[in-house]
C-alpha cells in the first residue's frame, strides 16, 4: 500500500552563530588567541509537527517450519501382494524429483496414480513386496516468525509481507501471506505464520518484513527532534518569541521516507503534541 504523507515542511533554517572574540595585536609578545569550547558551537534545527497516514516496516527473523515431518511429509505405500505383482509396478521418478499437481507418480497393474499436490520425492524404497514413497508436500510448508505483542494490533491478514531469503545465489525477495497468528505470548512475543509460493525447504532461515499502514491520520516528527531523559521521551517546543519549553511525548513507530532520493527518518507521536507546533533542537557542528 502506498504511503500517503504530505511533503515535509522541514524548516532547515540553520543559524550558525560565531562565538568568541579573536584578539589581534601588533605586539610580538601578545598572548595566544583564546579558543572557545567547541561545545559552544551549535546549530539550531527547526521542524514542525506533521500529520499523515504512516506506513512503517516491522522486520523479524523467521524460518520455514522444520523438525515436524508429520506436517509436511506424505507417505504412500503400494503393497504388491506377491512377487509376480512387483513386476507390474513402475515409477518414472527417482529421489529428488519435483512433481506438479496431476503428475504421474507410479503405475501398478496398468492403473496410473497421480499426485494431488505439488511435491518433492525425498525417499523411495522398493522391495519385492511393496514400494514406499515419502513426498515433501510444498503446500503444507509455512514460515514461522514472531513479533512483539504490542505490535500485533498493527498486523492483519492483508498486511503486505516480504520475505528475504539467501538460497546460495544472493538474497532474493518473495511475497508472503499471513495465514494465522499464535495464541500464546512468550517473552512478550507472539508467533505469526506465513505462506510463501516460493518452494523453500524445511528449516530455511528467512528475513520477514511487514509493511504496517495506519488506518487513521497520525502525528509524526523528525527523529532528530526526539530527546531522552532516562526512559522518558521529550521534545523542545519553541514559541514565536523563541521561548523553549520541554514537552514529554509518547512515541509510536519509527519509519523512513525518501524525498528527492534523500532519506528522512521520522517517529510517530501518540500524545504530547499538536499538529503544526514548532520544535527545535541544538545540534553540535
Amino acid at each position: 500500500m502506498k504511503k500517503v504523507i504530505p511533503l515535509i515542511c522541514i524548516l532547515l533554517t540553520v543559524t550558525v552563530c560565531v562565538f568568541g572574540i579573536v584578539f589581534l595585536s601588533t605586539h610580538t609578545d601578545s598572548p595566544e588567541e583564546e579558543t572557545p569550547n567547541s561545545e559552544s558551537y551549535r546549530t539550531p534545527l527547526h521542524a514542525s509537527v506533521e500529520s499523515g497516514i504512516i506506513t512503517s516496516t516491522l522486520s523479524s527473523k523467521g524460518q520455514v517450519i522444520g523438525g515436524a515431518p508429520e506436517v509436511y511429509i506424505e507417505h504412500m505405500v503400494v503393497e504388491f501382494g506377491s512377487k509376480s505383482n512387483a513386476k507390474r509396478f513402475s515409477t518414472p521418478h527417482q529421489v529428488g524429483a519435483v512433481l506438479e499437481q496431476g503428475d504421474l507418480l507410479y503405475t501398478f497393474k496398468e492403473k496410473e496414480v497421480k499426485v494431488d499436490y505439488a511435491c518433492k520425492l525425498v525417499e523411495l524404497s522398493i522391495t519385492d513386496t511393496s514400494a514406499t514413497f515419502s513426498l515433501l508436500v510444498y503446500d503444507r510448508l509455512y514460515i514461522v516468525t514472531s513479533v512483539d505483542y504490542d505490535k500485533l494490533s498493527s498486523l492483519d491478514f492483508d498486511t503486505k509481507t516480504v520475505l528475504t531469503v539467501d538460497l546460495g545465489q544472493g538474497e532474493q525477495e518473495y511475497p508472503g501471506q499471513i495465514i494465522n497468528f499464535g495464541y500464546e505470548v512468550t517473552d512478550e512475543k507472539v508467533a505469526v505464520y506465513i505462506r510463501c509460493d516460493q518452494r523453500l525447504l524445511p528449516g530455511t532461515p528467512v528475513e520477514v518484513s511487514f509493511e504496517m499502514v495506519h488506518t487513521t491520520q497520525s502525528l509524526y516528527i523528525l527523529k532528530q527532534m526526539l530527546l531522552m531523559d532516562g526512559d522518558t521521551y521529550y521534545v523542545q517546543v519553541v514559541d514565536a518569541d523563541g521561548t523553549r519549553t520541554r514537552r514529554d511525548v509518547e512515541i509510536g513507530a519509527f519509519f523512513s521516507e525518501y524525498q528527492d532520493n534523500v532519506e528522512f527518518e521520522f517517529v510517530e507521536i501518540k500524545s504530547g503534541l499538536a499538529e503544526g507546533e514548532q520544535l527545535v533542537i541544538d545540534l553540535p557542528e
